[in-house]
């Protein structure tokens, strides 16, 4: 972050929001507050007994607001959010993907939508547990987003 300097970020599964406060805090060292955007897109109250715990939408904003920065919460599945919103959210500077790893999958629709949030410089990260459990950031390549992103070819059948 403080060789990119994002004042956009967008993540997508918030959690427990104490990741969106250390990027807006890092955010906010190198810019005024007010400038800084953060835009959550999470399932919030509508999250399943199998998903990961999380904050309500009111608790989300509380916590946030506090931060100084402007915020946008969203409520829903971030990957169908994403599909029906990305033309209106974007440009971004800082993209985190902590959803449910099937939603992150390379091959899945949602990285047709994704390059209608970068310029030439967002970072795009994901969430990846590592085979002792731990939680790591795995960044992509614009290339190979784009690549995800290109719509199939169907074949003919023979």
């Amino acid at each position: 972050m403080l060789r990119r300097q994002p004042r956009r970020i967008i993540e997508l599964g918030l959690g427990l929001g104490q990741r969106a406060l250390r990027l807006i805090d890092v955010a906010a060292s190198y810019a005024p507050r007010g400038e800084v955007q953060y835009i959550g897109i999470d399932p919030f109250e509508d999250r399943l007994p199998a998903d990961r715990p999380g904050l309500t939408l009111i608790s989300a904003h509380r916590l946030l607001k506090s931060s100084g920065a402007r915020i946008k919460l969203i409520p829903g599945n971030p990957g169908e959010v994403l599909i029906g919103r990305a033309n209106h959210l974007g440009p971004v500077d800082l993209m985190i993907i902590s959803t449910d790893e099937r939603q992150a999958d390379p091959f899945g629709p949602l990285w047709f939508y994704i390059p209608r949030l970068l310029h030439e410089k967002t970072a795009v990260f994901r969430d990846i547990s590592t085979d002792d459990g731990k939680k790591v950031l795995q960044e992509f390549d614009h290339r190979d987003i784009l690549a995800w992103a290109a719509p199939r070819r169907r074949r003919k059948a023979a």
